[in-house]
């Protein structure tokens, strides 16, 4: 990433020639690096790059950034901050860079010294603004999955539940009005399991409406023992076939 360098003394409101005989040496290397060679006020560096910010950011960033504020850190103990931000040039190109602010002081004069450094950090913030756009499409397919899923799940159930309560009715017929007791064993087991179904169904209704952010909790009491019995013909077919036996305490 590109980048300047500048010295500033914050104290005398001064930004000079930079002293430092190798900047990429000590600053770990680096592409494009330029040092400043126009000596100037701190306070005509700042409003220069104020220009290049937009409108909306303009106050905030210089208040941040002033050299009133910067001096207050530096005698709090901070030594490294640093700003980023949005900025146009005048052909209207955007770039994203960051000021950094190294404090020190200066012991033979008592007056604090700022290396300024200027990253320009736009190719990399294209590609988190990239990523991000990639992460927030696919959220919003998920999202809209999960909503198709929701509406099948609740168009399923009621379309399964309509012919199961036609089955119940008609096996309720049955129980009433058959003599024999082999059909009625076997109406009371349809019976049994069509209630499990019709519960199931139900669930799957109710983890619908949580997915839809409609689902309402309400406090009821129940009775294990019912708990228990609807537990118990849930599975006795299948245990009886593989003849197994249920015993419950």
């Amino acid at each position: 990433n590109a980048f300047c360098v500048y010295e500033a003394n914050l104290t005398k409101d001064i930004i000079f020639d930079s002293v430092i005989a190798d900047p990429v040496k000590a600053f770990g290397g680096g592409d494009n690096i330029t040092v400043s060679a126009l000596p100037c006020s701190y306070t005509e560096y700042l409003k220069e790059l104020i220009k290049i910010l937009p409108e909306s950011e303009r106050n905030s960033f210089s208040s941040v950034a002033s050299r009133e504020r910067l001096l207050n850190r530096f005698r709090k103990g901070e030594r490294n901050m640093s700003l980023e931000y949005w900025s146009v040039d005048n052909q209207g190109r955007s770039f994203f860079l960051r000021t950094q602010f190294i404090l020190t002081l200066d012991n033979a004069s008592g007056d604090v010294l700022a290396l300024i450094v200027d990253h320009d950090l736009t190719d990399r913030k294209k590609e988190e603004i990239r990523q991000y756009k990639m992460l927030e499409n696919a959220l919003n397919k998920a999202q809209s999955a999960s909503h198709a899923k929701t509406q099948f799940l609740t168009h399923v159930s009621h379309d399964i539940r309509t012919p199961l309560n036609a089955i119940m009715g008609m096996n309720e017929m049955i129980m009433r009005e058959s003599r024999e007791c082999d059909i009625i064993q076997y109406a009371d087991d349809v019976r049994n399991s069509s209630t499990i179904l019709l519960g199931i169904i139900n669930e799957l209704l109710d983890a619908a409406k949580i997915e839809s952010g409609k689902m309402e909790l309400a406090e009821a009491n129940y009775e294990i023992g019912s708990v228990l019995n609807d537990l118990y013909n849930m599975i006795k077919v299948r245990a009886k076939e593989k003849e197994l036996t249920l015993d419950f305490n």
